[in-house]
């Protein structure tokens, strides 16, 4: 019984929670939203889209009737789908009563994410209007003029009134169209360029909004001003949104999701700023990232910018694509890694370097980070398809990711780090296990001098042995090299030393353990230093212990005193329970004590066994461990 209502309680706190989903945490008069990555919400048959069902409402849907069916494409913009019209689809959704605004509503408003593969052509995004008589300002969406503008079309003489903002062929965009009271600069338009901008403004000279249709790409009939291109997102709801934080909370959500670069700050649905434009002055161009919010139904796991990549994270030739992925722990709520580019030319010049670097060559672009909460390290593919470089891709010993820790910008101090490419595929550098703090600042070295030129990492790897982490690594050319820092963390993103391990030019394979570690997710790297000072970072290794788990150890053994001591490290005040056992499997003796967090030394008494060999079974929390002891 008690099973069935947890798994109850556990399915409605889910549904809730789904429900609770709104754009940029913005829910009230919310009556249409389509997104073309909820896959729960859509019906295909080969592909093609048969339905599209609302988030905000399962009840209500869009249905193709005519001219075949849109075609749900998967990683068209940011790895995410869209529902692709040809310019001979439409779907119906409900109208009447259950349209999603009412009639005569005098006031609405819009949110779409599309693109047009034309700007020659007179096409409909979504839209809800009559059936007959046209002409008569009832019509409400977003609609393409057929010389490149764009906006909301009344359906009244002069018909292109509301076409206030224009769009360029194959670009994605980001509107927000207003209805407002009255009939004087009662539309307002904005794009992803213009949130925090005056809006376009035209006069509607009247209007009136009816319910007949409720259409998606397409006007009167399949084929009749229809739309060529894709629609990944449509929100609509029954009152203007003209606060700005509000409007700018819904552009972050969308901006954010697909990788359209927006002006202004990027903020989470609570209203925390996870990419500030005042502190990253110089570098808001491209912002993209990855991270979590709840509220929104957000979950950006890999990412890379519209404005530089492809669907699915290749690059557009010569513009340098970042792709950002796998990153170590984004699992909080509010967690973001947003970055932004100084829009600095992506060819090489080989000033502002260390001295260390010096004769070494790096492209002119920067890029900073802003690092709210933590998603741990990440990884990073760099792009060099089209870029004009001295380097050789595919030889690791050629490139750099130069890490300013900092954040100045300024390459020549000792605050940088080197991270050397874990491989390439093609032309596309890969750069695993990086930690990129809020504030930093990096670039690319695409051609390294020989005075750049330390330990050459072949591999570096953690893994859990009972309580402790083993680290081990593989280098090569490493005879200038002095020696091996490890360094730990346990946020992926602060570091500090645990340990040294000298350099052997004759050994090319190096272990290190932590010995009992702790409960949770533990970072790790090593600081490899050259004879001459010289440096490099391996990639970031990360291990995860069971939370509430702990370090179990025998001290002393074989046993020569009365009692055997067992060293316990908890994260969390427990009871420990010790058992002794024979070889055959009987138990002889057990107690049970409790200790605070942090380490404690237990003992079991064995003065009154004989000599000879056991098993200690310990249990704290969730950790079991065995232990044999030998009795002298």
């Amino acid at each position: 019984m008690y099973k069935k209502l947890y798994v109850t309680l556990a399915f409605t706190t889910g549904v809730l929670l789904a429900m609770a989903q709104s754009p940029g945490g913005y829910s009230t008069g919310i009556k249409l939203w389509i997104k073309s990555d909820a896959a729960s919400t859509l019906s295909t048959t080969g592909g093609l889209i048969d339905s599209w069902t609302y988030v905000n409402d399962n009840t209500k849907t869009f249905t193709a009737t005519g001219g075949g069916r849109p075609v749900l494409t998967a990683n068209t913009i940011n790895f995410r789908p869209t529902a692709v019209f040809s310019g001979a689809q439409m779907m119906e959704g409900p109208n009447g009563a259950n349209a999603p605004l009412a009639a005569s509503n005098p006031d609405y408003c819009l949110f779409a994410v599309w693109r047009s593969t034309t700007t020659g052509a007179f096409q409909r995004v979504w839209a809800q209007r009559h059936v007959s008589p046209a002409n008569d300002g009832s019509g409400f969406g977003l609609a393409t003029w057929n010389d490149g503008r764009y906006g909301d079309q009344l359906e009244l003489n002069p018909y292109d009134q509301g076409m206030l903002l224009t769009h360029t062929a194959s670009k994605w965009n980001i509107s927000h169209i207003n209805l407002l009271p009255g009939s004087a600069n009662d539309i307002e338009a904005r794009n992803q360029l213009t949130v925090t901008g005056a809006a376009a403004l035209g006069s509607s000279g009247g209007k009136i909004l009816v319910d007949d249709l409720n259409r998606l790409g397409s006007r009167d009939f399949a084929g009749d001003e229809s739309l060529s291109g894709d629609i990944a997102e449509v929100i609509v709801y029954d009152d203007p949104i003209t606060n700005a934080t509000v409007r700018n909370q819904i552009f972050s959500y969308l901006s954010f999701k697909y990788g359209i670069h927006k002006a202004g700050d990027y903020v989470g649905s609570d209203g925390t700023i996870f990419w500030n434009t005042t502190t990253n002055t110089g570098y808001n161009n491209a912002v993209f990232g990855i991270g979590l919010d709840n509220t929104s139904g957000l979950s950006v796991t890999q990412s890379n910018s519209a404005e530089t990549g492809s669907g699915d994270g290749t690059g557009q030739s010569g513009l340098g694509n970042i792709y950002l992925f796998n990153a170590s722990s984004l699992a909080s709520d509010l967690n973001f890694l947003a970055i932004g580019n100084d829009a600095g030319a992506l060819t090489e010049n080989s000033t502002n370097l260390p001295a260390q670097a010096a004769g070494s060559q790096r492209l002119g672009r920067q890029w900073k980070v802003q690092h709210t909460g933590s998603v741990g390290t990440v990884s990073l593919d760099f792009d060099l398809t089209g870029l004009t470089i001295t380097g050789t891709p595919g030889t690791a010993n050629d490139f750099r990711l130069l890490i300013d820790s900092d954040g100045d910008g300024d390459f020549t101090n000792n605050s940088v780090v080197y991270v050397a490419p874990s491989g390439f595929t093609g032309n596309v550098a890969h750069f695993t296990g990086v930690t990129l703090a809020t504030g930093a600042v990096f670039t690319v070295i695409t051609k390294t001098s020989a005075s750049l030129l330390p330990v050459t990492w072949k591999s570096f790897r953690a893994k859990a042995s009972g309580n402790d982490a083993v680290l081990g690594w593989e280098v090569e050319s490493n005879e200038q090299a002095k020696s091996y820092e490890v360094e730990h963390s346990t946020n992926g993103l602060s570091f500090s030393q645990l340990g040294t391990v000298a350099n052997n030019v004759f050994v090319k394979s190096y272990s290190f353990t932590h010995s009992n570690a702790g409960s949770g997710k533990h970072y790790y790297r090593i600081h490899q230093v050259d004879l001459d000072g010289k440096a490099i970072y391996s990639s970031v290794a990360d291990v995860t212990f069971k939370q509430g788990a702990a370090g179990i150890r025998l001290l002393g053994n074989p046993v020569r005193s009365n009692a055997a001591e067992i060293e316990v490290n908890a994260a969390v005040p427990a009871t420990v329970s010790i058992e002794l056992w024979s070889l055959t499997g009987v138990r002889i003796a057990s107690k049970q004590q409790g200790i605070g967090a942090g380490i404690s030394n237990l003992q079991m008494p064995l003065g009154n066994i004989a000599t000879g060999n056991y098993m200690l079974k310990v249990r704290i929390n969730d950790t079991v461990q065995l232990l044999q002891v030998s009795k002298l």
